[in-house]
């Protein structure tokens, strides 16, 4: 799950600028609930909560910060480039052989984190 300021728009960019299916967006609609929401594609799913809750869950700690990233293996990472280029997504790197053995590409998203995609050399 990623902690972010907007869940709605969050969503979108993962729907407009990586492919994904929005599975559901629950807004706020009383002081209780939370907002939160799920993307989908192929067999994976990132969830997204507001700051708001994330907080509030963790008031009683001291310098909680959050940074992270998420690691798609993908079939083919060229493919998803291509792809990716059509909806003007902006990369940190374009495809690249890594010598940990993967071929991987990095953007971040709409909220700063870093979201990698990568295919098994051996597999490419």
């Amino acid at each position: 799950m990623l902690i972010v300021e907007n869940v709605k728009k969050t969503a979108e960019f993962y729907r407009d600028k990586l492919g994904f299916a929005i599975d559901f967006v629950f807004e706020k609609n009383d002081e209780d609930s939370v907002p939160f929401a799920c993307v989908r594609k192929d067999s994976y799913a990132v969830y997204f909560e507001s700051y708001p809750s994330f907080n509030k869950d963790y008031e009683n700690f001291v310098d909680v910060k959050v940074k992270c990233g998420i690691y798609f293996k993908v079939d083919d990472v060229d493919a998803l480039y291509e792809e990716l280029k059509q909806r003007d997504v902006s990369f940190v790197w374009t495809p690249t052989t890594q010598a940990y053995g993967n071929r991987d590409m990095k953007i971040l998203d709409n909220n700063g984190y870093q979201i990698l995609f990568g295919t098994d050399v051996e597999n490419k």
